[in-house]
């Protein structure tokens, strides 16, 4: 049996990444995380197309990273540790006329960016109830104008914080 494991795990080192993510794909159940063409494609096919790359042109940069999955894309922040989603983007909720679906966990808004959760919510107004996402109470459609003020305010944030976590090393 050890013997087995570990020409198992032999043979998994001596595949390369392609012929592991082909293993992946057509021995898994499971549904395949989308790419970020199709993410952008449906994003397209809905209508919110310039929005969704406004949204991730000017965004990304500010969280620690991304990712994917079958339904949206996630920026995530570590926060306490550990890597946390704090927006999420829904191009398949989203439409020419509502907007952009963005996903907002208000919570780590306040820790990743300082932005207190009832300025936020203020600013945001109520959610939508009815959004096609994983938690609609926490869904917002953001057309060009919102979308620019919710930029500008995360933007705003997170220069507070990196003053803030200057001004704390000095």
């Amino acid at each position: 049996m050890e013997h087995e494991e570990t020409l198992g795990a032999l043979r998994s080192l001596l595949l390369d990444a392609e012929q592991v993510q082909d293993r992946a794909q057509t021995k898994s159940k499971r549904r395949q995380n989308l790419t970020w063409e199709e993410l952008e494609a449906r994003a397209d096919q809905h209508g919110v197309l310039s929005l969704y790359k406004t949204c991730l042109g000017e965004l990304l940069s500010l969280f620690d990273g991304a990712t994917r999955t079958q339904s949206n894309l996630s920026l995530v922040g570590h926060i306490d540790g550990s890597r946390s989603a704090i927006v999420g983007l829904y191009p398949d909720a989203s439409s020419a006329e509502r907007g952009l679906a963005i996903m907002i966990y208000l919570n780590k808004v306040e820790s990743f960016f300082g932005i207190p959760e009832d300025e936020m919510k203020t600013f945001l107004g109520s959610p939508s109830r009815d959004a096609a996402t994983w938690n609609p109470a926490r869904t917002w459609f953001f057309d060009s104008t919102k979308l620019t003020e919710l930029i500008s305010r995360l933007q705003e944030g997170k220069q507070k914080m990196s003053n803030q976590s200057v001004q704390a090393t000095k």
